[in-house]
């Protein structure tokens, strides 16, 4: 095999575990606490910050990155604080991202070049500053998730006696939707605009088919969405094919496996989650 080829497909995979590890940890908590459509609607405001950022020559990732941390803690803002319901602040933020993204595209002279790269990603692009990215961006969100793992638990399933234990389950959810805004931001990155929101949601489900417990999901999340992104970048490479698309495409094809619980559940009946 090419030489080249060999270095590509090692950063892919690289790059891609890292990922993987984000969305397998972010992705219950959102589903859990019915914020699904968070992703999504974070994913593509990260289409129009990224796509600004771009056409005023920026080019720098962390920018995307801090605008949508201080967008996440916005929404969770107007969660907590307003009356407004929670799926209508996240059709208001999806519109107007992909809005801004739509703008940028019409009136710059590289905007579809720009916003194509945005919405398909670049999991065959990657450099090793962008795996360096990845790896600090994974070990935060799980170093965050690991320590605080019992709180979120307790304040995902009854907040009550969450707070009755001392835990501040408004500050806790602040900062895992930061975490989970990082999460989409690395998403973006690698996947697109277009599929970022399904890796967090997809591992998540199919988790949630096979464990009882918080701990258990978050481990089968985490392990089938690395997975997922290894099963769709062979596909990609074998077939010449698109890897976000081939990677969602895994993703789904493990979730509908999962859809078989009975037959499943004596596999993991030993296996201690």
């Amino acid at each position: 095999m090419d030489p080249l080829l060999i270095g590509i497909l090692s950063k892919a995979l690289l790059g891609s575990s890292f990922v993987g590890v984000v969305c397998g940890i972010a992705g219950p908590y959102l589903v859990l606490r019915r914020l699904s459509f968070l992703g999504a609607s974070l994913s593509h405001s990260a289409m129009g910050l990224w796509a600004l950022v771009l056409a005023l020559g920026i080019e720098s990732f962390w920018v995307t990155v801090l605008g949508l941390v201080l967008l996440g803690l916005f929404m969770e803002f107007l969660f907590q604080q307003s009356k407004l319901p929670a799926d209508s602040v996240n059709v208001v933020v999806f519109s107007l991202g992909a809005s801004t993204g739509l703008i940028v595209a019409g009136v710059h002279p590289e905007g579809s070049k720009i916003v194509s790269s945005v919405f398909f990603g670049s999991l065959y692009t990657l450099t090793d500053e962008d795996i360096l990215i990845l790896a600090a961006l994974s070990t935060l969100c799980f170093g965050v998730f690991f320590k605080l793992k019992h709180a979120i638990a307790v304040s995902l399933f009854n907040p009550d006696i969450a707070r009755m234990r001392g835990y501040d389950v408004s500050k806790i959810n602040y900062l895992l939707v930061a975490v989970v805004s990082l999460s989409v931001a690395v998403a973006v990155k690698t996947v697109g605009v277009l599929l970022a929101s399904s890796l967090l949601i997809l591992p998540s489900l199919t988790a949630l088919r096979l464990s009882s417990s918080f701990l258990g999901t978050l481990k089968i999340s985490l392990i089938t969405s690395i997975f997922a992104f290894w099963i769709g970048i062979g596909v990609s490479f074998l077939f010449d094919l698109p890897p976000s698309g081939a990677v969602v495409l895994s993703a789904c094809g493990l979730f509908l496996v999962s859809l078989a619980k009975r037959k499943l559940r004596p596999i993991f009946k030993g296996i201690k989650l």
